[in-house]
């Protein structure tokens, strides 16, 4: 299947330094990596949540507007996020909400082919502000609409004090896996075999009837 992908960064205070040139490594190689078949969206977030739309960059207003990926807006979004800078606190719960939104947005009015299946890359160092039940409670709440599938998140966490329970928890209960990345090596490398586990989606929407 195609995919559309929205991708969810990190740049908080925490981020600063090798954690965010990890995450710019692993955002190209990504990026890099998609079909021209495929869509994405980029949302960064630290206190507040902003989105990269073509013409403009990052902006903090919401857009739902899909990127067909593109040579031309690859090359756009590589090098928005490449002088992308960390500040700021960790507001996940924003970040994430707001990433559904694209996502069930793109679904319902058609701004994707049908056959496009959407997810959703949340890359972070996993050290929240807010109380961390409750942003799982609001992720897994958003994530259920009737008229459209459970979209899946898979978390990346960056550096050895990243919150990686907590990653593998918002994963796991929304259809998706999570991978830590080691500070001191290479990100690109790290994250290949993961981003070809999830790259390349295959069923979507599936329903088992058992009869008997």
């Amino acid at each position: 299947l195609r995919k559309h992908v929205v991708y969810v960064l990190d740049i908080s205070g925490s981020m600063s330094g090798q954690k965010l040139e990890q995450m710019k490594d692993a955002m190209f190689t990504v990026l890099d990596d998609m079909k021209e078949t495929d869509f994405f969206n980029i949302i960064t977030f630290s206190t507040e949540v902003s989105h990269w739309n073509s013409d403009e960059g990052f902006i903090s207003e919401v857009t739902s507007v899909s990127h067909p990926a593109t040579e031309k807006n690859k090359n756009l979004a590589i090098s928005a996020v490449l002088d992308l800078n960390s500040g700021g606190s960790t507001n996940i719960n924003d970040a994430l909400e707001q990433a559904l939104n694209v996502g069930q947005s793109a679904r319902i009015f058609n701004d994707i082919p049908k056959d496009v299946q959407t997810m959703i890359v949340f890359l972070t160092d996993g050290l929240p502000n807010g109380d961390t039940s409750t942003i799982k409670s609001n992720i897994k709440a958003n994530n259920t609409d009737p008229e459209i599938s459970e979209i899946p998140i898979f978390a990346i966490g960056f550096g050895a004090d990243a919150d990686f329970n907590f990653l593998k928890e918002i994963a796991a209960e929304n259809d998706g896996i999570a991978k830590k990345i080691y500070e001191g090596s290479d990100a690109a490398l790290q994250l290949e075999d993961f981003y070809a586990q999830i790259a390349s989606p295959l069923l979507s929407n599936l329903q088992l009837n058992y009869v008997g």
